[in-house]
């Protein structure tokens, strides 16, 4: 018997490439996609689609993360690493599994991810 995977997907609104400036749009989208669209992280999102697009901030970089209703903004005065995106996407996970990292840097969101997975 065949089994069907149903994963998530990332889209990227196309002004993303107008509104980032000194960001790397493709190595984003390159270490981003995988994680996103991986089948065992898809089966924590409910929803089916993570939508990234731009977002204006006059003291730097913005991005716009849309997982279903919710949105996560990230603004900084630096280049946007992938790191931060994919750790606010863990951090969407845990918290909505009820999972609460010891603090909001990537480091310990990632370690709070890895014990949720871990139990499931």
């Amino acid at each position: 018997m065949n089994s069907i995977n149903f994963t998530a997907k990332l889209t990227v609104n196309p002004n993303l490439r107008k509104t980032l400036k000194t960001s790397n749009l493709d190595e984003i989208i390159e270490k981003t996609k995988p994680i996103v669209e991986h089948p065992y992280i898809s089966n924590f999102l409910d929803e089916d689609e993570i939508i990234l697009s731009g977002l204006k901030n006059r003291n730097g970089e913005g991005l716009l993360i849309q997982i279903g209703n919710q949105k996560i903004e990230i603004k900084t005065k630096t280049p946007i690493n992938p790191i931060l995106i994919v750790s606010q996407i863990l951090l969407y996970i845990c918290l909505k599994n009820g999972v609460q990292p010891v603090s909001g840097s990537p480091e310990r969101i990632f370690e709070a991810a890895k014990k949720l997975f871990e139990k499931n």
